[in-house]
Formats: structure tokens, sequence, C-alpha cells
């Protein structure tokens, strides 16, 4: 029982550092929080001087290149340029992304930047 009531303040403590620790990085990955964002945006690829085309992006990054993202957009920059320093780092690609989170105005996001 004394085992069992350790392990429970264990992980209710991991949970609360994760939590905090969470609401200080762009991505929030441990945060339980709701989902306070919606972000619009577009992935543009371009390769030699040849935009991809849009089931090439999705192929790309495995992820949606056109959608509505219920989490911090720093999930897809991440996504992108682990990409892009790994498999892709041969590539050259210019990558940007325009996004609108909660109606505000649009910006743009660029790999390399």
């Amino acid at each position: 029982m004394r085992i069992g009531l350790v392990l429970a303040w264990l992980f209710i403590a991991s949970q609360v550092v994760l939590i905090v620790y969470s609401r200080f990085i762009p991505e929030r990955f441990f945060c339980w929080a709701p989902f306070d964002e919606q972000t619009v945006y577009t992935i543009n690829v371009v390769i030699d001087g040849d935009s991809l085309s849009m089931e090439e992006v999705e192929k790309r990054y495995r992820y949606s290149p056109d959608a509505i993202e219920p989490r911090a957009i720093d999930n897809i920059f991440s996504i992108v340029e682990q990409y892009e320093k790994t498999y892709g780092k041969t590539d050259n690609a210019k990558v940007s992304i325009t996004y609108s989170t909660n109606g505000h105005p649009s910006k743009t996001w660029y790999y390399p930047q």
C-alpha cells in the first residue's frame, strides 16, 4: 500500500512539473490545457525553382499542407524543420508557412530562416 501511494504521488508530481514546463515552451506537448488556439495554415515548398503540389507536400511531411491546427503552430514548424534537417537536407527546399491564429492577421514562417 505504501509503495502504491508513493508511486501515485510521484506520478502526480511529474505531471505538475511537465505542465509547468510546457507553459514556457512553444510546442506544449505535455500541456493538458484545452486547445486554446485555432490556426489556419498553408505550407508551400519550392525545390529547385519548382513548387510542390499539395499532395507532394503532404507526402513529404506526412501532414496536411492546408488545414486548421488545433494546437500550437510551433508543432508544424517543428515537423517541417526536423524533416528538412534530416531527410530533406540535400534538397535545398525553401519552405513557407502562412498562418493565422485565432483570426489575427496572417504571418509567414520561413525555412531556412
